[in-house]
């Protein structure tokens, strides 16, 4: 192969400097690296000084030296390449004549072979013949020489009273061991990994932000829209989310209806002042207008991340509570989606939020009072189809 490659090199007229031997020799590589350095010595005194200068003729005499030892060094390479071209064909031409010689040898010896496996059959045939007949001889010999041996029944087979494996007490005991075991590091695994919140102080380590109060549900309502789900989707909705196999979900993901507000919830904090809400929504108050006494807040804001999450019962309540203790309130519904509020307490109204932003209204047109003579009420629009409600609201 090395030889065919310069062939084809020499035909093509090439330089035997791009054969793969020549380009992977060290002396070959040394010699070039030197050849470049002095090249550039070259060009440099060239540059600076004649082409008859005693340093320009030196450094030229080296270069055409070193080229001359790169021209060398291939042809050596060219040369050994060819020798051992020719030692090779002397190596396989000895290889061949020697493997015809084996040839008949083996033929010969392979004749012999069979015939020796033949009579190596023939006398292990005959071994085992006489084995046999030997070992018969020896127990007939001593069949003869021995008297019969009466046998007798020391103890009878009984069936047991129990099998011996599975042992079912152990297996019941350890399996009961292993599931509690396992039980307990899947509960373990559920615990580190459970990032839910369910304290107030789980709240405020996580966001750190104080944390008012917490709103409970109302019972009463929570309890008949609870009437009309499915019971066994509830218990396996609950059982799911119990393990971790399923995220919890907030009673508007399978309560029908609860995207509207009855005027009951709205109110249900003034109206019932001595329930659990109640109180909460009074804890709210005080917090929110105790938490800066020096300036106290006038204008509160609730909302929610998401629907559904209860800010339009939370807004209604704390605004009636906040009406019937002597305060004047104003309660804004600035849902434009799902204005729940404005479907409660004035679903037929003519203008709304949205008509004061574009100026087609004015404040004391929009603003209504409720039955309370200190609560007043601005609707969102409630017939207009509004999707780019983050825009608006956003406006100058």
């Amino acid at each position: 192969a090395k030889v065919d490659q310069i062939r084809r090199v020499e035909k093509k007229g090439e330089s035997a400097e791009s054969f793969a031997d020549s380009l992977q020799s060290q002396v070959i590589t040394q010699l070039r690296s030197k050849s470049s350095d002095i090249g550039r010595e070259l060009a440099q005194l060239t540059a600076k000084y004649s082409r008859k200068h005693p340093s320009v003729i030196s450094v030229r005499s080296q270069l055409s030296d070193i080229k001359r030892q790169i021209n060398a060094e291939i042809s050596r390479i060219v040369s050994t390449a060819t020798n051992e071209l020719e030692v090779s064909r002397s190596r396989q031409k000895s290889i061949f004549d020697s493997l015809d010689d084996l040839k008949s040898q083996y033929s010969t010896e392979n004749s012999a072979s069979v015939f020796l496996r033949e009579l190596e059959r023939e006398a292990e045939a005959s071994r085992t013949l006489h084995q046999s007949f030997l070992n018969r001889f020896k127990e007939t010999q001593a069949s003869a020489e021995l008297d019969t041996t009466e046998t007798r029944v020391l103890a009878p087979a009984r069936i047991p009273p129990a099998p011996s494996f599975p042992n079912k007490k152990l297996f019941l005991a350890v399996s009961m061991l292993l599931g509690l075991t396992i039980g307990i590091a899947i509960a373990f695994v559920i615990d580190i990994f459970d990032y839910s919140v369910k304290t107030e102080k789980d709240v405020e380590d996580k966001f750190g932000l104080p944390l008012y109060c917490s709103i409970p549900v109302i019972d009463e309502t929570s309890q008949n829209q609870l009437k009309t789900v499915n019971k066994f989707n509830l218990v396996a909705q609950l059982v799911l989310q119990r393990f971790g196999l399923k995220k919890h979900t907030r009673e508007h993901d399978y309560i029908d209806g609860v995207r509207s507000l009855e005027v009951s919830v709205a109110t249900y904090a003034a109206v019932n002042p001595l329930s659990p809400f109640a109180e909460a929504i009074r804890t709210l108050r005080s917090r929110i207008r105790y938490s800066n006494i020096d300036d106290p807040i006038k204008i509160v804001m609730i909302s929610s991340a998401i629907p559904g999450e209860g800010k339009s019962t939370t807004a209604s309540n704390l605004a009636h509570y906040a009406a019937k203790t002597g305060e004047k309130v104003l309660l804004i519904d600035g849902d434009f989606r799902h204005p729940v509020l404005t479907q409660a307490f004035a679903p037929s109204s003519k203008y709304s939020l949205l008509d004061i932003l574009i100026n087609q209204a004015s404040i004391t047109e929009t603003i209504q009072r409720t039955e309370s003579s200190n609560l007043f009420f601005m609707p969102a629009p409630i017939n207009q189809e509004c999707w780019q409600s983050a825009e608006t609201l956003g406006s100058e």
